[in-house]
């Protein structure tokens, strides 16, 4: 592959409704695209297909790698609910960048940050509730963010890419990510003891038949 095969467009500029959903399969745990929202919103696909100018594709050659799916918002601040108030907002001047996928064969290769710096230059400035990669389970955000490498970078890999972008740290988002799905479905997913699985410790609790997973992020905003 060489930098020339590699392409980025808006999906409204290149029709890939279905090479996208599938991307997006590839690129996520099942309950982030299945499990239902706590409050009524909606999820990832049908946010990237309503906001289709805002949702850029990174292709190489002919085949769909990695896209980035933001959306145009009229909130103002970095609310504590995140993820879950940027995706139920109405649309504004604003826009929140709420989601980068790469396909599994294809990380390693620097799309993730072409997919920012694309980002950057289409919309000038833009939000971001970012997911930290590298974070243990039940370890408290803020203490997590206070870790740094010897040259001053965050010890987190998807936080340290913004950070070396130009991103800053606007705040933490602690209820950034709310869903729920029954517990079979849960068990399903993850086997007999989901609660237990290295990447849910703290963060899913069983209730009832429900099973609802809360996760917290770090407000990040690029340009001013």
């Amino acid at each position: 592959m060489t930098y020339s095969e590699i392409k980025i467009c808006a999906l409204e500029e290149r029709s890939a409704l279905a090479e996208h959903q599938a991307l997006l399969r590839r690129a996520w745990v099942p309950w982030v695209l299945d499990a239902a929202p706590v409050r009524p919103q909606p999820g990832l696909i049908e946010i990237a297909e309503a906001e289709a100018a805002q949702t850029l594709l990174l292709w190489e050659g002919d085949e769909l790698v990695g896209s980035l799916i933001s959306k145009r918002t009229n909130l103002l601040g970095f609310p504590d609910k995140g993820w879950d108030a940027v995706a139920a907002s109405r649309n504004g001047d604003r826009v929140c960048a709420l989601a980068v996928s790469i396909d599994p064969a294809a990380r390693g290769k620097g799309h993730a940050r072409r997919l920012l710096l694309y980002a950057k230059e289409r919309f000038g400035c833009f939000a971001v509730p970012v997911r930290p990669t590298h974070k243990p389970p039940g370890q408290d955000m803020a203490t997590y963010l206070k870790e740094r490498t010897p040259d001053g970078w965050s010890v987190d890999p998807w936080l340290r890419t913004h950070e070396r972008m130009g991103g800053q740290v606007m705040g933490i988002s602690r209820r950034a990510m709310q869903m729920k799905a029954p517990w079979r479905q849960w068990q399903h997913w993850l086997g007999p003891s989901p609660e237990t699985h290295a990447s849910l410790v703290g963060a899913l609790q069983h209730t009832g038949e429900m099973g609802v997973y809360s996760e917290d992020n770090v407000w990040m905003q690029h340009g001013s």
